[in-house]
């Protein structure tokens, strides 16, 4: 009889838990003329993106379209994590169209823009974040 009970209880909870999951919404998707990951797993063409997805690029750049409005475009060999209102650059390059719904943060600092319309390129480089406003004023 425990046991009975102990079983119905864990798959309640097995149900309950991925139902949970299965309701997280995408925060926007990925696209790439090559193959980039997504947490660790290889994808060729495009993927859905969630709150807090590690990105990485080796030989092909990768488009990210997010529901916020903002576009960005993850360079060549760079690797990024993904949230809803920034994105972490680790390494590599990042292009942010519409970076007044958007931030970017690295290690040290924060990056954004009240104007709309902005758009601005980051790139870290030994240790080094060089930044540049491509319209508007970052």
């Amino acid at each position: 009889m425990a046991l009975k009970i102990v079983c119905k209880s864990c798959l309640l909870a097995a149900v309950v838990g991925s139902y949970a999951l299965a309701i997280t919404p995408p925060i926007g998707v990925a696209t790439a003329l090559g193959t980039f990951t997504v947490n660790e797993a290889k994808v060729e063409g495009n993927a859905n993106l969630f709150e807090g997805a590690r990105i990485a690029t080796t030989s092909a750049s990768s488009r990210i379209y997010l529901d916020s409005g903002a576009m960005l475009t993850l360079g060549v060999n760079s690797t990024a994590k993904l949230y809803k209102d920034h994105l972490l650059l680790e390494q590599g390059a990042a292009r942010v169209e519409g970076i007044n719904h958007y931030a970017v943060e690295t290690r040290q600092y924060r990056v954004s823009s009240t104007q709309p319309l902005s758009e601005a390129v980051l790139r870290m480089a030994d240790g080094e974040l060089q930044v540049a406003a491509l319209t508007g004023a970052v």
